[in-house]
């Protein structure tokens, strides 16, 4: 708590991460379920 200016960056920055980790996480998800799906008669 000493340097505001650090939590403020990693803070601008953390949002964008998060949302970048939520797609490659869909994606990935994605991808691991769809030849499952295909593959079942």
């Amino acid at each position: 708590m000493t340097r505001p200016s650090t939590s403020s960056s990693f803070f601008r920055l953390e949002t964008p991460f998060l949302t970048f980790l939520a797609l490659l996480y869909y994606s990935i998800n994605q991808l691991l379920t769809y030849p499952f799906y295909t593959n079942r008669p």
